[in-house]
């Protein structure tokens, strides 16, 4: 694949041929103002020497006066050098000539009106401006006289050309100055560019908490190290969570792996007995659920980050999804003593089995913390186009410092309590954010006078329609 030019050098061509543009639109413009110039003063000399000749014509009333035409015709010709000048009866008699007769000779016919520019036209390597007309005599009998003058501008021409082949070759040489000194400026330009690619360049995984210094960059830099630390921050937050998960996941599964190990290797050297065989593959498959349900949360949260986890919805009422929770785990809160209530009442277009497993994440984790004798509340309500789900349960208070990291995989309070249950691993807060956010909602917790509370928040909708993800 083709390297794209670099900005420095695309910029100095930018610079080179903007200026060069501008250099060509001048020379053009001074090149046409030069021509407009020699016609003006080819006009002015051709219309003096026309009048002057018509003067003269106008004199002749004899033959007397016709002979005396080249004495008094010398006058116009004295001190140009280059100037024709032919003039004929209306017969073809030439009265006077001066000049190159040839030149005369092939233009004599061609007339010029009044009021027009004189005429250009090239003989050999010489160039003619001319003009052609009648002019009347003072004896009508004679009739009138055809008046030719033509100028030798061939120097004018040779001059322009010149003039131009310099204007010209000067852009050219001005457009590669500006160019190297555009490269230059641009380069020095850019230094900052390349001090943040530095710095960029510089950053490892270890260093992800250091932003870019945003005080030597300038204004227009300023933007993009802003955005480029505001991308380290979360990348630095994202690689925390990613370490601590993959820590976490690995003791965890290894501490049922080693379970395993331990179990097998002791059963199989304690001999024939079939009792201890069935009881370690009892254990064992116990182990096995774990680390199978341990995967499987793992399994969908990845899809759930990828937005591969598809949902189907229906209408669905929270109230009947939480009785239904309720009946489920009324026989482990009785034995732990815990009462459950539910008060309102709210319906959502949601996908059913993803919103019974969040349900049932914040319900079981509710059980494990509430003391005997205690209370579990679930509150529903609908306002402001939001479905509204609050349990609370009485516990210990969660410190604030925890509170932004409740919601994160396999995060624990306390690191050290293990209870070897699957919900206790640490991924069902983490499942039920996810969840709550393909619905389109949030989760907050708070935790606040002995008692904690979950709230989950879904946009209501009317149809199907309205709730199309």
């Amino acid at each position: 694949m083709k390297r794209p030019i670099s900005l420095t050098v695309r910029m100095s061509l930018l610079f080179a041929l903007s200026a060069a543009a501008v250099l060509m639109i001048a020379g053009a413009t001074f090149e046409r103002a030069l021509d407009e110039r020699l016609l003006r003063r080819d006009v002015e000399e051709l219309s003096g020497k026309m009048e002057l000749i018509r003067d003269i014509v106008l004199s002749i009333h004899n033959f007397e006066d016709v002979s005396n035409l080249p004495i008094r015709m010398n006058d116009v010709v004295f001190g140009h050098p280059g100037i024709v000048i032919s003039v004929r009866s209306g017969d073809g008699a030439v009265l006077f000539s001066a000049g190159d007769q040839h030149v005369a000779g092939q233009i004599q016919d061609e007339l010029t009106p009044a009021g027009t520019k004189p005429a250009t036209k090239r003989f050999g390597d010489r160039y003619y401006r001319y003009v052609s007309r009648p002019v009347s005599r003072g004896a009508p009998e004679g009739g009138p006289v055809n008046v030719m003058i033509a100028l030798d501008v061939t120097e004018d021409r040779n001059f322009v050309s010149e003039v131009q082949r310099y204007v010209w070759l000067g852009v050219a040489q001005i457009a590669v100055v500006l160019g190297g000194l555009g490269w230059i400026i641009v380069r020095h330009g850019l230094a900052p560019l390349r001090q943040v690619s530095a710095m960029v360049a510089a950053i490892s995984t270890r260093q992800l908490d250091k932003p870019l210094e945003d005080r030597i960059v300038p204004k227009e830099l300023l933007e993009l190290v802003t955005a480029f630390n505001a991308m380290l921050a979360r990348l630095h937050e994202a690689f925390r969570r990613l370490t601590n998960f993959s820590s976490d996941i690995a003791h965890e599964l290894r501490t049922p792996i080693q379970n395993l190990l331990i179990q097998t290797q002791v059963t199989l050297g304690g001999g024939d007995d079939v009792n201890a065989y069935r009881a370690v593959l009892q254990s064992n498959a116990e182990e096995y659920q774990r680390l199978s349900s341990m995967i499987s949360d793992m399994l969908f949260l990845a899809k759930a980050d990828n937005k591969q986890a598809s949902l189907k919805k229906e209408s669905i009422e929270l109230d009947v999804e939480v009785g239904r929770l309720f009946e489920f785990y009324e026989a482990l809160a009785a034995e732990q003593g815990i009462e459950l209530r539910q008060t309102g009442t709210a319906s959502v277009f949601a996908d059913r089995t993803m919103i019974q497993r969040a349900l049932s994440n914040l319900l079981s984790n509710a059980i494990r913390f509430t003391p005997s004798g205690m209370a579990i509340d679930v509150r529903l309500d609908a306002a402001d186009g939001w479905a509204n789900i609050a349990v609370t349960n009485p516990g210990p208070e969660i410190p604030a410092e925890h509170e932004e990291r409740i919601f994160e995989r396999l995060y624990r309070i306390d690191p050290s309590r293990r209870q070897g249950q699957t919900d206790n691993v640490g991924l069902g807060l983490a499942i039920t954010k996810s969840i709550v956010e393909m619905h389109g909602g949030q989760i907050s917790m708070a935790s606040r006078e002995g008692h904690v509370t979950f709230l989950i928040s879904i946009p209501l909708s009317s149809s199907p329609e309205g709730a199309a993800a």
